[in-house]
């Protein structure tokens, strides 16, 4: 296959746009009243700005040194919001996690109250890391970063071939997309349409990035006729993130499968040498994972099957689309049919355009596959959210040929298309911009921290005035009321939570038993039937339990603090701490 032209124009402008953008987004931040998912808006900014740098970097018609300096440019912006904020913590967790992981015995302590810190979320991600050596830590994380931003540079590139045209009104195009794609896919109330709780960019902050570049990536590389390079990414995304992995290794095995009536350059032998060295290459993660399957202790006596409880309880609030409200399904059909549009009205299409329109046509068979056959099985749930998290990669891949509708009929001076954003002289301003937040970045500490959660204080008084090895009773819906980086940011044990949840069939009567205490309700009840009572109603009723209730939670747990909200104080103990949001209390013995 003929090698890839260089970046369209277009895009060698999203840079200095997103730089921009950042800046604007940091100056405003400390007087903005952002909610607690949206203090990671600026991060998208600073990360598209990123990958903007890293789109310059790859032009080939640029000189050398200066795609060098874009290059580190790239890696210092996205660093200073990945790297110095988020994971300066989340490399002392991991640290940690990763040395339990190590001790065989340790799976069989309680896990849910000494490593709920995130040791269950990231489960497959920690036990991939144990395998390393404790010295080669370090530059592992820094790697998987790189290699995530590489990624999305030579993804992004992959869909700008032969996508947007070159014309003079290119920038307005770049600009089109730049923007939808962050109205689209940005947390919080910047979202036009969020299919998880957070949005597409919410992977960009925890190791899922990884996994979620490198497995699109593997998909376009197989669709462009290259499989064997895509077995590659495909097989370090199961390394890396074995859910992701594993989503992306049924959409590059549709790929494969249906390759001739897709009209793709790709071989079935070829496709399925790809797809067995994939495996081959992600067995340090699958092997663990197959192991502790295997070897799993039957499950106990109960009316509850596991499954129904993850199926039932944990997952429908992550893009399912029996829980999407009317809003999700308009923007879902909006961006889909503009989507349609761009690439109808665009002639004629290249093999990339064919392989690009193909994945989101396998997309969208998966997700309806999903919808209409999984319905009715015992793992409803389960699949569907498998199944449905292929809805935001359809979209994102969407983005292109909207921006190239919207910008078509839009007129753009010509000037502003002579600019050559490979020349650092010619943007000077973009360089300063980024001098900017890199100085505000030490100056001010975490500067994109300043947003005013309210869990923040009782954080800080948790992390300096309680013992390491205390364990907390939180309200059960800690995302949504500012207690969502409680046990990052504290290190701290939780007796069990909503969103840190088991990876093992057998832990989660466990972890549901752990849930209905914390709810005051009896454990044998269907986990359908305490769904339906409402996020809200159990976290109300997590926060109503007695005195007496507590001192039952605390022997059978080992709890030792409380955290309520002010509404929901505790009658007949004072409080140890109290704000204007939160209520700490100590449970212990020798504090009656």
């Amino acid at each position: 296959m003929a090698p890839f032209p260089p970046i369209p124009p277009a895009f060698r402008h999203f840079a200095p746009a997103g730089l921009l953008l950042a800046a604007a987004a940091l100056l405003l931040l400390p007087i903005a009243p952002l909610s607690a998912d949206d203090r990671l808006a600026p991060a998208v900014l600073l990360i598209l700005a990123a990958a903007g740098l890293f789109w310059m970097a790859l032009d080939r018609r640029g000189k050398a040194r200066s795609r060098v300096i874009w290059s580190l440019l790239a890696i210092l912006v996205g660093m200073l919001r990945v790297g110095y904020e988020y994971d300066r913590h989340n490399y002392v967790l991991y640290h940690s996690l990763i040395e339990h992981a190590r001790d065989p015995s340790f799976l069989a302590t309680d896990w849910f109250v000494r490593a709920s810190a995130g040791f269950n979320g990231y489960y497959f991600f920690v036990r991939a890391c144990a395998l390393f050596p404790p010295a080669l830590l370090p530059p592992l994380f820094f790697g998987l970063w790189l290699l995530g931003f590489a990624a999305l540079a030579l993804l992004f590139r992959l869909i700008a071939h032969r996508i947007i045209p070159r014309f003079a009104r290119a920038e307005l195009c770049a600009a089109a997309a730049y923007l939808f794609v962050l109205l689209t896919y940005a947390p919080g109330r910047w979202s036009l349409v969020a299919l998880g709780d957070h949005g597409f960019f919410y992977p960009f902050v925890n190791p899922q990035v990884a996994g979620m570049l490198l497995g699109l990536l593997a998909a376009f590389l197989i669709a462009a006729g290259r499989p064997l390079a895509g077995s590659l990414p495909l097989g370090l995304a199961i390394n890396l993130h074995l859910s992701s992995g594993q989503h992306f290794f049924i959409l590059c095995a549709v790929l494969v499968l249906l390759a001739r009536p897709l009209q793709l350059p790709l071989s079935l032998p070829r496709g399925l040498a790809a797809l067995a060295l994939a495996l081959l290459i992600g067995l340090p993660n699958l092997l663990p994972t197959l192991r502790n399957q295997l070897a799993a202790p039957p499950t106990p006596e109960t009316d509850i099957p596991y499954i129904l409880i993850f199926g039932y309880f944990r997952h429908p609030h992550h893009t399912i689309p029996s829980t999407w409200p009317l809003k999700r399904f308009i923007c879902f059909g909006i961006v889909l049919a503009l989507g349609a549009a761009g690439w109808l009205l665009k002639r004629p299409h290249g093999p990339l355009d064919r392989a690009h329109g193909a994945i989101v046509a396998t997309c969208l068979l998966l997700m309806f596959a999903g919808w209409f056959f999984v319905e009715r099985t015992p793992i409803d749930f389960v699949g569907k959210s498998q199944f449905f998290r292929l809805s935001v990669v359809a979209q994102i891949l969407c983005a292109p040929y909207i921006a190239w509708l919207l910008a078509r009929p839009l007129p753009l001076p010509r000037n502003i298309a002579s600019l050559d954003s490979t020349r650092l002289k010619r943007h000077a301003w973009a360089l300063a911009a980024t001098i900017a937040l890199v100085a505000a970045g030490v100056a001010l500490g975490r500067p994109f921290h300043l947003v005013a959660r309210p869990g923040v204080p009782v954080e800080q008084w948790v992390a300096k005035n309680t013992p390491p090895d205390a364990v907390f009773i939180l309200p059960i819906r800690t995302y949504g009321i500012g207690l969502n980086e409680f046990p990052m940011r504290t290190g701290r044990g939780l007796v069990a939570d909503l969103h840190r949840f088991p990876h093992q069939g057998v832990d989660y009567l466990t972890w549901f038993k752990r849930l209905c205490d914390l709810f005051g309700v009896e454990c044998d009840l269907n986990p359908k039937a305490v769904r339906a009572l409402g996020r809200a109603n159990l976290t109300r009723m997590s926060q109503q339990l007695s005195l007496d209730q507590l001192r039952q939670l605390r022997d059978r747990y080992g709890a030792t603090h409380l955290v309520r909200q002010v509404q929901y104080p505790l009658a007949g103990r004072d409080p140890v701490y109290r704000d204007q949001e939160f209520l700490v209390y100590d449970l212990r013995p020798a504090a009656e």
